[in-house]
């Protein structure tokens, strides 16, 4: 999946050696101007054949990408303030919303695209606090709410939404739970918790989540975003400036196993991280993506590492193509 800030890297690994390579020469570069109007783009979701272009102010523009290095738009659907877009099967769930006091818009809106050409409306969710992530497994649909913590519905039924349980820890008299991603495997959620670290949540009884463990880093404001591999956490550190690699143990301890830390300029406010294969893709804010191999994780290189116009928001992975998108449009890069 999915608050930005992620990574973008030289690295030198802490608790494991960092090598780096030479960027490609020949690599192929291309660029989408996904609208002339386009005004904030925020993310990007590449499912099957389609990607989801998210923009705050244009809402979501679908493009057809099964001809990978040239995407054809097909349709849009207007939501203001769009955030994120994730697709499964045939619906798309758009988040949007803003933070502030007494704001009113933030929701969830579920859209049929069995047919691109013509996206149809089948509900919405309303919550408080603007909506960070959105995962789901089974019929059931995980919010990560920010200040709201981790949100569960019942979306068996699309037309009607249910919320059948919430997960909140209240840490002190001035904050509590900050909840900007998730990830699941089998019956334990992981939370990536702005303000605390990681939460691991068992949901077997899905009714009645329940936190097994947790991971504190020792600063506040500083984990935006997690990624699983090989039955790991990947978590990244702004504060520290590393990735910490988690992993849960047999009496269900939370620990680091690895660091891997970056400290470029460009490195230090990242933007997404997107797990594919044996690689971690990660979106800069300033002019760089990047692709690290985790095939050993004590021994993580950059694969690759693109340097590109602007400030990039997000990045998304399709086969042997990467998207990366920027103020400017869409950079459309062939892997190696």
């Amino acid at each position: 999946m999915k608050y930005l800030s992620i990574i973008v890297l030289s690295l030198s690994l802490i608790s494991c050696g960092l090598l780096e390579e030479d960027n490609p020469s020949d690599v192929n570069i291309t660029r989408l101007e996904y609208d002339n109007n386009m005004s904030d783009g925020s993310s990007l979701e590449a499912y099957n054949n389609i990607l989801a272009v998210t923009d705050r102010t244009l809402g979501v523009l679908f493009y057809d990408i099964s001809e990978q290095s040239n995407p054809k738009k097909i349709s849009s659907y207007q939501i203001n303030n769009s955030n994120k877009t994730r697709i499964y099967n045939n619906y798309a769930y758009i988040i949007s919303g803003t933070d502030g006091s007494n704001i009113t818009d933030n929701k969830i809106t579920i859209l049929d695209i069995a047919d691109l050409n013509n996206p149809k409306y089948v509900s919405e969710i309303s919550f408080i606090n603007v909506g960070r992530e959105v995962l789901l497994e089974n019929n059931n649909l995980f919010l990560a709410a920010g200040e709201s913590g981790l949100i569960i519905y019942d979306i068996s039924d699309k037309s009607q939404p249910i919320k059948i349980s919430s997960y909140y820890e209240q840490f002190n008299t001035f904050y509590g739970s900050n909840i900007t991603d998730v990830e699941i495997d089998n019956s334990l959620l992981f939370l990536s918790d702005f303000y605390k670290g990681v939460r691991v949540i068992d949901i077997s009884n899905i009714t009645n989540p329940i936190k097994i463990s947790e991971y504190v880093t020792a600063q506040q404001n500083n984990c935006h975003q997690i990624e699983l591999f090989d039955g790991k956490v990947i978590m990244q550190d702004f504060w520290d400036y590393n990735y910490d690699i988690l992993e849960l143990d047999i009496n269900n301890v939370l620990d680091s196993v690895a660091t891997i830390s970056f400290n470029r300029d460009y490195d230090l406010n990242p933007t997404e991280l997107i797990v594919s294969d044996n690689s971690l893709f990660a979106s800069a804010w300033w002019q760089h993506a990047l692709e690290y191999d985790l095939t050993d994780l004590n021994n993580v290189t950059i694969k690759n590492e693109w340097e590109l116009p602007g400030h990039q928001s997000s990045i998304a992975v399709a086969s042997n193509y990467i998207y990366v998108l920027h103020q400017e449009g869409i950079e459309i890069i062939q892997r190696n």
